[in-house]
């Protein structure tokens, strides 16, 4: 389980190593023109997010990297683990990407990592509700993160946030967007009871193995964000 305090830790260093990087990609407005500085605000799967694009190769391979933060999400999961819940996501990640642009363009072919900090609260409430081999008249809840800090990336998109071409201009805007998924990896899940008859502890153990056994069919998270970048 990750320590107390490691969300504001990962969110106060995102924000200043992306703070540090674009000022001193800022420091020259003479250079900064040539290499083509992209930020882009987007919103998507991943929540709300900003990313910085550097330019590796011009209007060939470029550097990015971001911070997307999904808070307090919620919806509804019906029959997982034979049961139905109610699901409050904190989602908070910071992706390194290479983006590849082939054909010098706007599309792009994207590698990368994610560090994830993704954590989900899954509530569970009702009479006869099944809970490992027994029925219950009570409320529990599961608390489940990913089992990995780091996932791989591999998507497709759209949008050049530092093509120092586009449109000659010297403050250039443009649409983005990406389209991918993150490998997770296995979750790790441990159920706790909140209120109701009593729960045995070998039956909450059973089905929180149930709950990760069937996440893991699904280790992979997609990904879909759509935004707007402005290249400097």
């Amino acid at each position: 389980m990750k320590q107390p305090g490691g969300k504001s830790m990962w969110r106060g260093t995102g924000t200043a190593v992306l703070t540090m990087v674009f000022f001193l990609a800022m420091a020259s407005p003479g250079q900064s023109a040539v290499l083509g500085v992209g930020v882009t605000g987007k919103a998507g799967t991943t929540g709300l997010g900003v990313d910085l694009t550097l330019p590796l190769i011009t209007n060939w391979v470029n550097l990015r990297l971001g911070y997307n933060n999904l808070s307090y999400f919620s919806t509804s999961i019906d029959d997982l683990g034979g049961v139905d819940y109610q699901a409050d996501l904190e989602f908070q990640d910071a992706p390194l990407f290479i983006d590849v642009h082939p054909f010098h363009g706007n599309f792009r072919v994207t590698g990368g990592v994610f560090w994830l900090d993704h954590d989900a609260i899954l509530t569970a409430s009702g009479q006869n509700i099944r809970v490992g081999n027994n029925t219950y008249n009570a409320t529990f809840r599961a608390d489940i993160q990913h089992g990995q800090d780091f996932g791989p990336y591999l998507g497709i998109g759209w949008g050049n946030a530092a093509d120092d071409n586009f449109l000659d201009l010297p403050v250039a805007i443009g649409f983005s967007m990406d389209l991918g998924v993150i490998y997770v990896g296995d979750s790790e899940v441990s159920l706790t009871q909140v209120s109701g008859s009593s729960i045995s502890q070998s039956d909450l153990d059973r089905e929180a193995r149930q709950l990760e056994d069937d996440l893991s069919d699904v280790p992979f998270y997609p990904v879909f964000t759509i935004g707007l970048h402005i290249r400097f």
